[in-house]
């Protein structure tokens, strides 16, 4: 009976007929199944039913945030086509664009108000480099190249010396804590971390961090990580899960 079967299903290969050149050559998907673009007709304002170019072309700014001494304002838009980063006195008067090419991500003022620090993909791969740039766009210097490990920016220390951030670079899952000297470059791993780990809030004098944990895929933990020692607090971790945001230290650091 095996024998018989194995007779059949040979006999059943060999009666599959042969491509012609002409099935070879079909390209695949068809050239029918493939979306072509049309010639864009934008309809007046006003019309009743206005086109929907009118909508996708609408240009926003984002993240607005204030100098430290109030004088300029920092934002993000994608007026060129690519979010990127732009600078206006805080009295008025045309904006300045500050990077150009590959989309920013997120940007922060240094505390003495003399650089951002701003982060920026390749290609859209979510694993971005961190550069410093001035206010005024005449300097520029990278700080961590973009690299295959994710990154989360965390924050200045008040001095403007370091920057806090979290980054998967030990194992490819876990986010780290690592400290950088934006002066020296030094980068060092203050804190083993285990799945989402991200620094929140910095205390004015700098001796301990604020850290949010992810706990499944719509809330946090939230913890406080002394630097000096390296032990770390929960604060809030109940039973319910529950999200946790926007921090802010008191001047003094004797709460937040």
């Amino acid at each position: 009976m095996r024998a018989l079967l194995k007779v059949t299903f040979l006999l059943s290969l060999l009666s599959v007929p042969a491509r012609t050149p002409a099935q070879e050559a079909t390209q695949v998907p068809d050239e029918a199944d493939i979306p072509k673009p049309v010639p864009a007709e934008i309809s007046l304002a006003g019309a009743e039913r206005p086109d929907i170019a009118r909508f996708l072309n609408v240009r926003s700014a984002s993240a607005p945030s204030l100098s430290p001494d109030g004088g300029r304002l920092a934002f993000r838009t994608s007026l060129t086509g690519q979010p990127h980063l732009w600078v206006v006195n805080a009295t008025g008067g045309g904006p300045h664009q500050l990077t150009f090419g590959e989309s920013v991500t997120f940007h922060a003022w240094s505390p003495r108000g003399d650089w951002f620090v701003y982060g920026s993909d390749r290609g859209g791969k979510e694993r971005e480099g961190f550069w410093l740039i001035s206010p005024d766009g005449t300097r520029e210097r990278e700080l961590l190249p973009p690299f295959e490990a994710f990154r989360v920016f965390g924050g200045f220390t008040r001095d403007s010396r370091h920057i806090f951030y979290s980054t998967t670079q030990r194992t490819g899952v876990e986010f780290d804590i690592h400290r950088l000297d934006v002066e020296t470059g030094e980068d060092v791993e203050v804190l083993s971390g285990r799945r989402g780990l991200y620094v929140r809030s910095i205390a004015p004098d700098g001796s301990r961090i604020i850290l949010s944990e992810s706990r499944g895929e719509d809330a946090n933990d939230v913890l406080l990580f002394d630097v000096a020692t390296g032990d770390v607090d929960i604060l809030f971790a109940p039973d319910d899960r529950a999200g946790y945001v926007a921090f802010a230290w008191q001047p003094d650091a004797g709460g937040f």
